[in-house]
């Protein structure tokens, strides 16, 4: 068990709320990283991923927001720090389970949660790859398929941790998760396809177009059913052969 632990952090939730802000933003690059990182691993295992990622928003080695740290050397050739984000992993479709669970774990993390049990890590890999720098790292834990690590020295310890969260360079991930319109509606989010148009294949929008879910989970919630109006009823026409509406059902009266 470390010996050394991160201190909370925090992001008002309220400010979590709403499109266009850091605060947001945040959110939405920690629950990417936890669900396409750590899906497969138990809640333990994806508490673990988010920490690393918020020890390392706090160390001077690496950016100071939380998109920043998620996305790191995703636009350059020399690689991402975090694989997702630059192998295609985001045109897999998120489930809506799966995606929630990240979410609630993200939402806990940015609102003051510390998963001890890795310490201050700042690294980790799969149980199944040798990475080079794993030797020049001391390993803090074995948590699912994944093991961890924290620097050596200085860095490694709670001084190295003292850098500032820089909200006001918070921006929101450069790729968004692409959900196919096409793809069985049972499986997917709301999502914003390449093209920046709003994709709705799971039916998560009202008819005026709102989102019907909770703001902060990303969990589809029961759509209002004032909001949705109920299909007319049909019936068959025997002497014409053909399908009608039946005005008296499914009209409301």
């Amino acid at each position: 068990m470390p010996t050394s632990f991160a201190r909370p952090f925090f992001i008002p939730t309220a400010s979590m709320v709403g499109p266009n802000n850091g605060a947001a933003a945040a959110l939405d690059c920690l629950t990417q990283a936890i669900y396409y990182e750590a899906a497969s691993e138990s809640e333990t295992g994806q508490r673990a991923v988010a920490q690393v990622v918020l020890n390392r928003m706090r160390s001077p080695i690496f950016p100071h927001t939380v998109c920043g740290v998620v996305y790191q050397g995703s636009q350059q050739r020399t690689g991402c720090q975090f694989s997702f984000t630059c192998d295609g992993s985001l045109a897999r479709r998120p489930s809506i389970g799966g995606w929630a669970q990240a979410r609630r774990i993200a939402l806990a993390a940015l609102s003051g949660s510390v998963e001890r049990s890795v310490g201050l890590s700042t690294h980790y890999h799969a149980n199944y790859v040798v990475p080079y720098w794993a030797g020049s790292l001391d390993k803090v834990a074995t948590i699912g398929a994944h093991i961890f690590y924290t620097m050596r020295g200085g860095l490694g310890r709670p001084p190295g941790f003292g850098e500032r969260y820089n909200a006001s360079a918070e921006a929101p991930p450069v790729v968004l998760p692409i959900v196919d319109p096409n793809a069985d509606p049972a499986a997917e989010l709301v999502g914003v396809n390449r093209g920046g148009e709003t994709t709705d294949p799971a039916g998560l929008l009202s008819p005026n177009r709102t989102i019907v879910k909770d703001d902060l989970l990303g969990a589809p919630a029961r759509p209002d059913p004032v909001a949705v109006s109920p299909k007319p009823a049909l019936r068959a026409d025997e002497d014409r052969g053909v399908l009608v509406v039946d005005r008296n059902k499914g009209l409301g009266k």
